[in-house]
């Protein structure tokens, strides 16, 4: 009964969400009437975020100097654990300014009206990126990007995949770690790109990936830094190094040559079915306390001195018009820019969203 369960609701997620990203799906409340309460201000601007590497003593010293605008960091795992404890606020925020929500987490705390909209300049940002945001960005501040995509150790597989199918066969068998979607960003990422690039077939892809022995880890770290062979987590301890392909950024291996002196083993797949462009944002929570002072600390975060440095400060790409990857040390050339790519723009139906990740939890689980 359990197998029957899976396969209708597999069947269900698979109709509901294959060709609807991009769209224009995003079911919004209407929240013209939607009251929050006003977070008292005790002069200290609250930003939670996940571990943000950008976010640095200095940055914010400067902020605070340019300002007089003091700023407390709340930090909480990943992507994922940031909207849940947005959404754990419910109309009683205990933060002014969210960091770290990509494009497919995003729209969920906007549908509930837990977001406001910002009064941010976006002029100075990229044009595709707005694009890509659409609606989205009256309510989100673009401040990185980069493409999802499986990366692959070069010095153990002697002839790479050309597509996600090529991953199901016995030379991959247990080669392959695979971030969960259910728990990381990257590997939510990655799934919807699956969705989207294989319709239908991205369920008898993941299905035959799992009898294949991918190996699901809880998050990027797990999947890069302990599994994967061709990253820098060959330098740590515990690193296993079972996985010769996982999920990572398409300019993962150009941070890789970057460190390491102009040379990588790792190479970036930019395989049918298997790109997402993502784009996190920063967002004023409805009932923020400052609503001035969390749009000053955006408009800092997306300001040439600061968001030029995203390739060096956060490891992505700076949502600044005229920017790209620094040239030294390989950082660029290592690095690949997909022609084509999934994305979930402003519009997305979150109710099939959800039916494809409860499909999935029960895939996992079978």
């Amino acid at each position: 009964m359990k197998g029957a369960a899976v396969l209708m609701v597999l069947v269900m997620a698979a109709t509901s969400l294959s060709g609807c990203l991009g769209e224009d799906l995003l079911m919004l409340d209407d929240c013209t009437e939607a009251v929050s309460d006003q977070r008292n201000d005790d002069g200290v601007l609250r930003v939670l975020t996940y571990d943000i590497a950008s976010l640095t003593p200095e940055f914010l010293e400067a902020f605070t100097n340019e300002t007089g605008i003091e700023v407390e960091l709340i930090r909480t795992g990943d992507a994922g654990a940031v909207l849940e404890q947005v959404l754990l606020y419910g109309d009683a925020p205990q933060v002014d300014l969210v960091l770290g929500l990509d494009g497919s987490y995003l729209p969920i705390a906007v549908a509930r009206c837990r977001i406001s909209v910002h009064g941010v300049d976006l002029a100075a940002l990229q044009e595709s990126i707005l694009t890509a945001s659409g609606d989205l960005s009256r309510h989100g501040v673009p401040f990185d990007h980069g493409w999802v995509c499986l990366n692959a150790d070069s010095e153990v597989i002697d002839q790479m995949p050309t597509s996600l199918w090529n991953l199901t066969e016995p030379d991959y068998e247990g080669r392959v770690a695979l971030p969960s979607p259910l728990s990381s960003s990257p590997g939510r990422a990655f799934f919807l790109a699956t969705l989207h690039g294989l319709g239908d077939e991205a369920w008898s892809w993941w299905e035959a990936m799992l009898a294949n022995g991918a190996i699901v880890t809880s998050g990027w770290s797990e999947a890069y830094e302990i599994h994967y062979s061709g990253g820098y987590g060959v330098w740590e301890e515990g690193h296993i190094g079972d996985a010769a392909v996982t999920v990572s950024y398409c300019h993962s291996p150009g941070v890789e040559a970057y460190y390491g002196g102009n040379s990588t083993a790792s190479v970036p797949l930019a395989l049918p079915g298997g790109v997402y462009h993502q784009i996190e944002y920063g967002a004023v929570l409805a009932g923020a306390a400052n609503t001035t002072a969390a749009e000053a600390f955006l408009a800092h975060l997306v300001s040439p001195g600061a968001n030029a440095e995203m390739p060096y400060q956060n490891l992505m790409y700076s949502v600044l018009d005229g920017t790209d990857l620094p040239e030294d040390e390989g950082y660029r050339h290592h690095s690949l820019v997909p022609t084509e790519a999934a994305s979930v723009l402003a519009g997305m139906d979150l109710a099939a969203l959800d039916l494809a990740l409860d499909a999935l939890a029960l895939l996992l689980e079978a």
